[in-house]
């Protein structure tokens, strides 16, 4: 029977030494901060189940897994950590790295004229600047109007229907200063020009066959971004449902 991740928690810092296995000793290494040099802020008044989250990311961390902050709550890092722990721990290694994105591949997005740049580190550097932005000089993105007639129209397009069901307003994240997940360069976040929707249903590595947002009751959402020049990475790539941003 495989481990589970709190048994692999466990094996681990007993082979290192840490401190003895046992529940205290786990939730100490909150207090004593392995990760950084210092506990996250407020961890004191976190549930236990929430500490217990924080000890399954510490267990991706170590495992070399990328699982962004240690904050004891579960979002798409957390979310895609555990599918790379899971074939990692059936398979004994790594599933292959995401490639940088390459976008336009088996695209089903409808193909319009964008006044974003295209997708490379070259041109995001020349059109918005170095990643990632400093969090007091926040990206001024060309064209913001864009944005808001995306959200004129989607509301004028679901107002009617019971758009919560369609979970369009399970808003899911912007701006953080990370890398792609399994890649090398810059995601769109770290410059802020990338959202994220409805993560639990349209999880990083699901395709068209999994994703939510894949199915047909959500063209008109995708149609409405697209027509403005945003790109969906499921729509071009297959993959990541969840995002859309601010490129060619």
């Amino acid at each position: 029977m495989s481990m589970t991740v709190h048994e692999h928690f466990r094996q681990y810092v007993t082979e290192m030494g840490l401190f003895p296995p046992d529940e205290e000793a786990m939730h100490r290494l909150v207090v004593d901060g392995l990760f950084e040099g210092h506990a996250p802020r407020g961890w004191s008044m976190w549930s236990e189940a929430r500490r217990d989250i924080a000890i399954e990311q510490l267990t991706y961390k170590f495992t070399g897994i990328d699982v962004g902050d240690i904050d004891g709550l579960v979002g798409p890092a957390t979310r895609n950590a555990r599918e790379v722990y899971a074939h990692f721990m059936r398979f004994g290694e790594m599933p292959p790295p995401m490639p940088d994105r390459d976008l336009g591949q088996g695209s089903t997005a409808a193909k319009v004229s964008s006044p974003f740049p295209a997708d490379n580190e070259k041109a995001l550097a020349a059109f918005y600047g170095s990643a990632p932005i400093r969090v007091d000089q926040m990206v001024k993105v060309p064209c913001p109007w864009r944005l808001a007639v995306v959200l004129v129209r989607v509301y004028e397009r679901y107002v009617q229907m019971a758009s919560t069901e369609l979970r369009l307003d399970f808003f899911s994240g912007d701006f953080i200063p990370r890398r792609m997940r399994g890649g090398t360069r810059w995601s769109a976040h770290a410059r802020a020009i990338a959202w994220d929707f409805d993560d639990t249903r349209n999880q990083l590595r699901w395709g068209r066959d999994r994703a939510a947002f894949a199915r047909p009751e959500y063209n008109d959402w995708w149609e409405i971004w697209e027509a403005q020049g945003f790109t969906s990475l499921g729509r071009t790539q297959n993959r990541d449902f969840m995002h859309v941003q601010a490129t060619a």
